[in-house]
């Protein structure tokens, strides 16, 4: 049995006549006569009464004619419903990124100006540690994951693809002397991001541990939910806060100016699986690229 003889006995069930089902199918009549009597030899059943009145499907004929129609039909479904998958991945884009890059908002301005040239696509995003990052990729529940450059995954699954350079600083107010941070942030209050998967405790651990690295022991350290609290209180309050210049935040802040801080620069990394076939991901690396390069 062949898919041919196959078409051929639905034409002649749906139209109960072999020439018309020979001519839908842009054959002769003897041919589509030869690939039903083959058919009916393969499957030992008799598929058609023949008369001079014409053919009528028998018993078996109407049971095989509707078996193949019901299959055809689920084909068709599953075919649709592959297709509608597809069309959702060319619209959906699922990005996360690491929780030591953005306490900062290093991104926010590269991903906010994204999702305005792409208003068609459905971007969602999450915050997690790099090892729920790479799991999440490996179990295809993300498209990309955005991390730094010395803490890549390591694994020949995936692939990457470097976009931009880090660059803290210290934001403190203009009439502060001195081009060096101050041990003890002046006295100032300290700004820093306690907000998604991380509670006070594994920040301040986070942040004893890297300050004490760059001799920085501010008298006090003050929580705020996001990076547009920090700015909102670094343009209101006498304070201080560590931000990444590279990205533009906090540039256009009046009252503050930016002390370089001696923490290694970073490149931040996009990493993707490399049997992820989504097309977003190459145009949401050059974007990121382009956007981080010229400014």
């Amino acid at each position: 049995m062949n898919l041919k003889q196959v078409q051929a006995f639905l034409a002649a069930a749906r139209t109960l006549n072999f020439t018309r089902a020979a001519e839908e199918m842009f054959i002769s009549q003897q041919a589509i006569s030869k690939l039903i009597i083959d058919l009916e030899i393969d499957l030992g059943i008799t598929l058609f009464s023949r008369s001079k009145g014409g053919i009528a499907l028998t018993d078996e004929g109407r049971y095989i004619s509707n078996m193949f129609y019901n299959q055809i039909q689920t084909g068709k479904h599953l075919l649709d419903e592959l297709r509608l998958e597809k069309k959702k991945r060319e619209r959906h884009f699922r990005f996360g990124y690491s929780t030591w890059i953005n306490p900062f908002g290093e991104i926010d301005r590269g991903l906010t100006a994204l999702l305005k040239e792409n208003p068609d696509v459905l971007f969602s995003g999450c915050l997690h540690h790099n090892e729920t990052l790479a799991n999440m990729l490996l179990a295809d529940e993300l498209d990309i994951a955005i991390i730094p450059e010395e803490q890549l995954f390591g694994d020949e699954l995936f692939e990457y693809r470097k976009f931009a350079e880090q660059d803290f600083c210290l934001y403190v107010p203009e009439d502060v002397e001195g081009e060096v941070p101050d041990r003890y942030c002046w006295g100032l209050p300290l700004l820093v991001v306690a907000s998604w998967n991380w509670g006070l405790f594994e920040w301040k651990r986070m942040y004893d541990q890297e300050l004490l690295d760059l001799g920085i022991t501010p008298q006090s350290v003050r929580m705020l939910p996001n990076v547009q609290s920090i700015l909102v209180q670094l343009e209101s309050a006498r304070c201080v806060a560590i931000l990444d210049r590279r990205f533009g935040i906090g540039a256009t802040i009046p009252g503050i100016k930016p002390l370089p801080l001696p923490i290694k620069a970073t490149m931040l990394t996009c990493v993707w699986h490399r049997d992820n076939e989504s097309p977003l991901i190459e145009k949401f690396t050059c974007f990121l690229t382009d956007f981080y390069r010229n400014g």
